[in-house]
């Protein structure tokens, strides 16, 4: 407030060392020196309510008014007018009210039968009062003295009449004339410029500007100006201090009061003049302050450069500390994150602690990961019971990938010297296409596929299965169904699949559906999509359970077994001559009478 109600004294200092910079200077300074002293006699120059009027004294040719403000730029031009009278309405070129400041003007008149007109400069204060503390508004007006700077006519205006004067010995002096004082065509006062009037406002002027040297002055009183706590020392602006040590430096003894922090940085809500919501930095016990006035500090800067968001002694390089945890709106104390598609986007995430675990969280979702105090992390759950522990509803699926060669799961059994590790690595030894298990003390992968889907492995052990089986397509005998353990044989009439036996000693007989007895088959084997797939495992090779008919002869361990007329039972081969190339295998168990299963190594001969 000091700083606005000194800027009066502050512009008409800017006028004595500064005119030359703000006024548009003429091409032809010369005619403008040698006409001024005859128009400052011809111009009469009267301040009404919101309007400044220059009344040519005699008869002219033409009048004209141009106005700029402090950058040069033309804030007002009246044209030519041929008139005697010119009026200003303190508007710019859009007809808005021009703001209190400092504005240079140009008057030129050109008299009649001249061929070149006559030029006056001067400058416009104008103090809109009104828009800062509700007094009256103010305006003053200087012309060019002999020697070009200065002021030689100061008029200062309230709401009813126009007066003429300057400051002396630090009061307002109003001169008078004595006279009835003059009056224009609607009865108003006026005041015609005199050198006398110049004289007494530079008098004033520098009267009034007197203090401190460094200090920037401020009305200490309606009339009388004095010392601020503002200096300027070296380029560097100080409040509160003598000594600023950069550009802008604010001190202050007090801290935090019941209204605000002492020394700070103000910032205030733009909605309304009257809003209380203030905003601060300040600095105490050598930490810096953000301050709210309804809330109270919102962060901190300790000297050793920790952030802290709601605390004053962060323990951290960021230290974040809430009260609450998940509220209906997000997490309490949290770092948050937000997708920048649109600033309505409401999708936010954030991670946040409560009950000394750390979450994961997003809205609409909720918690989508954890880390328990011991260390575990679950993803899909919130009580992980490993140290990863992996849930989901739908499909769940874990990725490592790897920008070099090689992608590796470490697998460790112990710890110490006695450590044991196995690696799930894609890219093994090197090569981008090769997957496998690598032993990481022998230095040698247990298993490896390649690109083409080929298994290698030094060494592989069923204890599934007892039989190496592939899958055919079977047709049925007429009424059978088909059942693990039946014998099939080739079926001449479909090429590539196989059917039930039917009648002795074929020498078409191919194998045993695999399965029966609950022994499955060790290796399977087939091509989807080729006639080497189908929809039963037939064994080729090894143990399987075989349905047997023993109404032509009891079945020993030993026996050789061949196709019966059964639909797909074996039967002891009793004629050996018939029986070659129509063996199926040989009993491992018997049976004495009927049929039933029994369990046969598989020897196709």
């Amino acid at each position: 407030m000091y700083i606005i109600k000194r800027f009066v004294v502050t512009l008409f200092c800017a006028l004595l060392c500064a005119h030359a910079a703000l006024a548009r200077q003429s091409q032809d300074q010369q005619r403008d020196t040698q006409a001024k002293n005859t128009l400052s006699q011809d111009v009469l120059i009267v301040i009404q309510r919101e309007n400044a009027r220059f009344i040519a004294q005699r008869a002219v040719a033409e009048m004209r008014l141009t106005v700029f403000d402090q950058t040069g730029a033309v804030v007002y031009d009246s044209g030519a007018i041929a008139e005697t009278e010119l009026n200003w309405p303190l508007q710019d070129a859009n007809g808005q009210a021009v703001r209190s400041g400092l504005y240079a003007y140009q008057l030129s008149i050109k008299d009649v039968g001249a061929e070149m007109a006559r030029v006056r400069r001067g400058h416009f204060i104008v103090d809109r009062a009104k828009d800062r503390d509700g007094l009256t508004d103010k305006l003053w007006i200087t012309s060019q003295n002999d020697n070009g700077v200065g002021a030689e006519l100061t008029l200062a205006r309230d709401e009813n009449v126009t007066v003429a004067g300057a400051a002396i010995n630090n009061e307002r002096g109003v001169a008078r004339r004595s006279e009835q004082p003059d009056r224009d065509g609607d009865g108003r006062k006026v005041e015609a410029e005199t050198q006398t009037q110049t004289a007494a406002m530079k008098e004033g002027a520098a009267m009034t500007a007197a203090g401190t040297v460094g200090r920037i002055a401020k009305f200490t009183s309606a009339t009388d100006v004095g010392d601020s706590l503002i200096t300027e020392l070296n380029g560097n602006i100080g409040i509160g201090t003598t000594t600023p040590v950069g550009n802008l430096h604010v001190h202050g003894t007090t801290g935090i009061t019941t209204t605000g922090p002492g020394a700070a940085f103000f910032f205030s809500d733009r909605e309304t003049t009257t809003n209380t919501k203030y905003y601060a930095w300040y600095a105490q016990d050598n930490a810096a302050r953000f301050w709210r006035s309804d809330v109270g500090n919102l962060m901190s800067i300790t000297p050793n450069g920790n952030v802290g968001i709601g605390t004053n002694d962060p323990l951290g390089n960021l230290h974040v500390h809430g009260t609450t945890g998940i509220t209906t709106t997000g997490p309490g104390a949290a770092f948050f994150f937000r997708n920048r598609e649109t600033t309505t986007n409401t999708d936010y995430w954030a991670w946040y602690s409560q009950g000394n675990v750390a979450y994961f969280w997003r809205t609409g979702v909720g918690n989508l990961m954890s880390v328990t105090p011991s260390g575990n992390l679950g993803i899909g759950t919130m009580n992980p019971a490993t140290k990863l522990h992996v849930e989901g509803t739908g499909f769940v699926e874990a990725t490592i990938k790897s920008r070099n060669e090689r992608a590796i799961l470490a697998l460790t059994n112990t710890l110490g010297p006695g450590a044991y590790t196995w690696t799930v690595e894609s890219g093994v030894n090197g090569q981008p296409g090769l997957f496998g298990i690598y032993n990481r003390v022998v230095g040698r992968s247990g298993l490896e596929i390649n690109g083409d889907l080929m298994v290698s492995v030094k060494a592989l052990q069923i204890t599934g299965g007892a039989d190496l089986a592939e899958n055919f397509d079977v047709r049925a005998a007429a009424a059978t169904a088909i059942q693990p353990g039946m014998v099939v044989t080739i079926d001449p009439a479909e090429p590539g699949k196989l059917a039930l036996c039917r009648r002795a000693y074929d020498r078409r007989v191919a194998g045993v559906i695999s399965g029966a007895g609950d022994v499955k088959p060790g290796m399977m084997m087939g091509a989807t999509g080729t006639l080497a797939d189908g929809q039963h495992p037939v064994a080729l090779s090894g143990r399987v359970y075989v349905w047997v008919d023993a109404t032509r002869g009891a079945i020993r361990p030993g026996d050789l077994l061949t196709t019966s007329s059964t639909p797909g039972h074996a039967m002891r081969a009793g004629n050996v001559a018939k029986a070659q190339g129509a063996i199926l295998g040989k009993a491992m168990t018997g049976l004495k009478r009927g049929k039933g299963l029994a369990l046969v190594l598989v020897t196709l001969q």
